[in-house]
């Protein structure tokens, strides 16, 4: 299961209301090789073309949909929506399977 916080919801239905989309949804993906001192890197992308193998999953309202190779390295997650008087707002990834980071010292590669 891929989640997202009431907040993330929030955001991204007013991102889709002020858009004018009807009929897309949250792309989420672990990209290949994303790891490092701050750990995986994602994609979140507003879609309107599922794949075959897509897994799709509905949280607080919203469908969210990721590819099964991603699904491995992410499932569990939580999309959150943050504010931080140093980096600004924006979404945030909380991946209980998330190795990568400098204080691990090791790295799960793609």
């Amino acid at each position: 299961m891929i989640n997202l916080t009431e907040k993330a919801a929030s955001v991204l239905k007013k991102i889709f209301e002020d858009n004018n989309i009807t009929n897309g949804f949250l792309r989420f993906i672990v990209m290949a090789n994303g790891c490092g001192c701050s750990g995986q890197k994602y994609g979140l992308y507003i879609d309107d073309k599922k794949q075959n193998d897509d897994l799709v999953f509905e949280s607080n309202g919203l469908t969210i949909v990721v590819d099964p190779i991603s699904y491995e390295e992410a499932k569990g997650s939580t999309i959150d929506y943050v504010k931080d008087e140093i980096f600004g707002e924006g979404f945030k990834v909380i991946n209980p399977n998330d190795s990568c980071g400098c204080d691990t010292g090791s790295c799960k590669q793609n």
